[in-house]
């Protein structure tokens, strides 16, 4: 095993992180759960290289055939992670777990490769197993490193393309995920016996998870609020913990309009003043995020309607009382929501319920204008 210790203090370290990330978080989301497949797939790949050379040049029936098994598995599942990576930064930007089922061209890659790895049963085009059990490389293997090529420069370009909603510890690590394991790929395809391809990966995805999963990437640049994935957080915490909850969607009433009249800079002073009040308003054990565009939702401890309505009057009642004579003509939407038994509640369902009852407030509201 000693041309395999990179690959087996790379799975020592992935093993690791997995403790790490396994004790430290108490909440579940989609961008975790996609790096924890990621670190499970990067292990599976380093043992499938231990394996696969492990087996060659042995003689018997046996040996052959877990040589060849196990040069298909690490052959056709060669861009699995670097797919998981660039459907795990397709989330980072936008956030959006809808959106976010539909991203399935990341994987189209390692479709790919399965289709040849099957082909190549039957018409060796990527590797061969002699008679001797020997494996040697075919022409196509280089498939593999041309699709993960592709990868990075579509991620690449699709972060910049995003800059408006990406940060630099987004490019950054982008931009470091996208260098280590190509420079080890080529070198690992060029100087066969070299293996350094998925330790190089584990090193990039402990870099990863310094980036993203550690450091506070939760703000909004704009308001300084929470984002609407650590709002989503918090009301995953809540069910967890089996605690009471309210959430609050709060929606500035024809934002749009304002935009339009006096321009995007004031629609942006309008966003930052109404954050002042809403963190003024809900003490530190309530989480107050900008849910995307006008829309901001907050997850409290408070459940009871007259202990949230005590809020939201105050919250009108800074608003008119603002020094900012233009911010005192704004109005607001809210839709809130109680649950009081977690076991019923559902993350995204309460979100839903609450911005459907912002915009029925917002209808009532529009039928009262009209009356008045």
């Amino acid at each position: 095993m000693y041309d395999f210790q990179l690959n087996i203090f790379a799975i020592i370290i992935l093993l690791s992180l997995l403790v790490v990330i396994y004790i430290s978080r108490d909440t579940i989301n989609i961008k975790s759960k996609i790096f924890t497949i990621m670190i499970y797939s990067t292990i599976f790949m380093n043992v499938c290289e231990i394996l696969s050379w492990k087996f060659d040049t042995l003689p018997g029936a046996s040996n052959y055939f877990f040589n060849f098994l196990f040069n298909f598995l690490f052959t056709g599942l060669a861009t699995v992670v670097v797919g998981l990576w660039g459907y795990y930064i397709d989330y980072i930007v936008y956030s959006n777990e809808e959106k976010h089922k539909n991203r399935w061209h990341y994987f189209l890659p390692t479709i790919i490769m399965g289709v040849l790895s099957v082909i190549n049963i039957f018409y060796p085009i990527l590797f061969k197993i002699s008679a001797d059990n020997v494996y040697s490389r075919l022409p196509m293997i280089w498939s593999s490193i041309i699709l993960t090529v592709i990868i990075y420069i579509f991620v690449l370009l699709f972060v910049i393309k995003k800059a408006s909603k990406s940060n630099k510890s987004v490019i950054l690590g982008v931009l470091i995920f996208l260098a280590l394991p190509i420079i080890a790929s080529v070198g690992q395809l060029l100087y066969i016996g070299l293996h350094i391809i998925w330790p190089t990966t584990a090193v990039a995805l402990l870099i990863t998870y310094l980036i993203f999963e550690t450091t506070d990437n939760a703000r909004d640049y704009l308001t300084g609020l929470f984002t609407r994935e650590r709002a989503e957080d918090q009301i995953s915490r809540y069910i967890l913990k089996n605690k009471n909850f309210s959430v609050i969607m709060i929606d500035i009433d024809d934002f749009k309009q304002l935009n339009d009249t006096y321009g995007h800079h004031r629609g942006d002073q309008v966003l930052i003043e109404v954050a002042k009040i809403l963190k003024e308003i809900f003490d530190k054990h309530s989480l107050v995020s900008r849910f995307g565009g006008d829309e901001f939702l907050i997850v409290s401890n408070l459940d009871d309607n007259e202990a949230l309505d005590i809020q939201r009057n105050r919250i009108n009642y800074l608003i008119k009382k603002s020094d900012i004579e233009y911010f005192r003509d704004i109005k607001l939407s809210f839709g809130t929501t109680i649950c009081v038994d977690t076991t019923k509640c559902d993350a995204d369902k309460i979100i839903i319920q609450a911005d459907n009852n912002m915009y029925k407030n917002k209808a009532n509201l529009k039928k009262e204008a009209k009356r008045d």
